[in-house]
């Protein structure tokens, strides 16, 4: 058998990365944060405890790896809109078009990240963290908004957020019951919003 390469050595690292993350997202919303403990994540992703800490200097720092690469997906849709050179209500197409997509393709994990949101000594842990983040978003939708020329771009940044925050909590509820929730009529309802500064190129 031949020697795996470095790539082959790295992928296998992340992999088994991506694992524990998972395993930890899992039993951090099913059990809470302060009542999940290493040796429990690493008995449930099938690693020794020395294997996570590898990879993770604690608990903590587990889950400030995994909301930072959360909020890191957040941010890539607003980054990918702007990299774009599309004209601005094109660009807001493309993030409610990438969000919406990100979340379809992996409904529990949403699920999941919805309800570790809730728990409070998670958002104690994490909180240097989000409002640098939601301000490095805010400040591009912020800039969008300014562009198409919608009045008031702060407020309709905050507005727009809000929005579609709900649109998804509704969506993930409605996951695993009898109802179908229209995604599509309700992201083209978002997008109507906006459609009369649709002709800005600016």
């Amino acid at each position: 058998m031949a020697p795996r390469s470095d790539e082959q050595f790295e992928q296998i690292r992340q992999q088994s990365r991506k694992n524990i993350q998972e395993t930890a997202l899992e039993l951090f919303a099913r059990q809470g944060y302060h009542s999940t403990t290493i040796s429990q994540i690493a008995k449930a992703a099938g690693v020794s405890k020395g294997l996570m800490y590898n990879y993770f200097a604690s608990k903590d720092d587990l889950l400030q790896k995994l909301v930072e690469e959360e909020v890191e997906a957040g941010v890539f849709a607003l980054e990918l809109a702007q990299q774009s050179f599309l004209p601005p209500y094109q660009q807001l197409e493309l993030i409610v078009e990438e969000t919406i997509r990100a979340v379809q393709t992996d409904v529990r994990h949403w699920k999941l990240l919805t309800t570790l949101s809730m728990q409070e000594e998670v958002m104690q842990q994490v909180k240097e963290l989000l409002p640098q983040k939601m301000k490095e978003s805010m400040a591009l939708m912020i800039e969008l908004f300014a562009k198409m020329g919608v009045p008031n771009p702060e407020t309709e940044a905050w507005f727009f957020g809000a929005t579609l925050d709900g649109l998804f909590l509704h969506y993930l509820t409605a996951q695993g019951t009898d109802i179908v929730y229209p995604l599509e009529s309700m992201k083209q309802k978002l997008l109507s919003r906006y459609v009369a500064y649709k002709a800005t190129n600016s």
